[in-house]
């Protein structure tokens, strides 16, 4: 094990091109990775309709800062958003309207 603190600190399960799985799904899902939170992206392919579920493991949230945190991590590392400066704005859906999100493209310690 890295770090045994590691799940200690609100671990968040993130999920990209979720359009396939239905609410029932995405719970199933969450349930079974029993995290804190699991985020599952719909529409990443085009951040303009990038949009954000959210589940814990036993109901559906209606927002959460460390799964936004989770989403643009998942968007920045895996090519989906391009930081052509030190960071990038991205608008992301959440069931409570459109949350802005400030992804930086800096490494941990730099």
């Amino acid at each position: 094990m890295r770090d045994p603190q590691i799940l200690a600190r609100g671990a968040t399960g993130a999920i990209d091109e979720a359009e396939g799985l239905d609410d029932r799904q995405m719970q199933l899902i969450a349930r079974e990775l029993n995290l804190a939170e699991s985020v599952f992206l719909t529409g990443s392919r085009s951040l303009d309709a990038c949009r954000l579920r959210i589940f814990s493991p036993s109901n559906e949230r209606e927002f959460s800062g460390h799964a936004s945190i989770a989403a643009g991590f998942v968007l920045a590392r895996f090519g989906y958003l391009k930081i052509t400066d030190t960071h990038e704005t991205i608008t992301l859906q959440q069931h409570v309207g459109e949350i802005e999100l400030v992804v930086s493209g800096h490494q941990r310690g730099e």
